[in-house]
């Protein structure tokens, strides 16, 4: 009995080597904009203060949606703020709508107006 070794290794290295976890990872984690739907600041602040600035929105329609990061960029007195939320789309998850609440602290440089440019999903700040 002739024993063929070559499609034997040629499924094992099929088997062991296309599925990693940074595959699984792009395939099932999706990143987005979160909408932010309200903000919270203070009144007022003096320069080289630190604003706490907390805000709510909303993030999917599961338990697969989390928070991930805020992006921001400063520009004077003008803060851009993104938040963003990620989907683990790959595992069992609840049908309920998920929604978050974080604070984000930013030092202000300058005098003047603060502003605050929230953007949302849709394009719209």
């Amino acid at each position: 009995m002739k024993i063929h070794f070559l499609p034997i290794v040629l499924l094992f290295v099929l088997l062991f080597s296309s599925c990693g976890d940074d595959v699984v990872e792009r395939s099932c984690t999706n990143y987005f904009l979160a909408r932010v739907d309200s903000m919270y600041v203070p009144d007022t602040v003096l320069v080289s203060d630190t604003i706490r600035i907390f805000l709510r929105g909303f993030r999917g329609g599961s338990s697969c949606y989390d928070f991930y990061q805020f992006d921001s960029y400063i520009n004077n007195n003008v803060l851009d703020l993104e938040v963003w939320g990620k989907n683990e789309g790959c595992t069992a998850c609840l049908a309920i709508l998920v929604g978050y609440s974080k604070f984000f602290y930013v030092t202000k440089h300058h005098q003047g107006i603060f502003y605050i440019i929230a953007h949302q999903p849709d394009g719209s700040v």
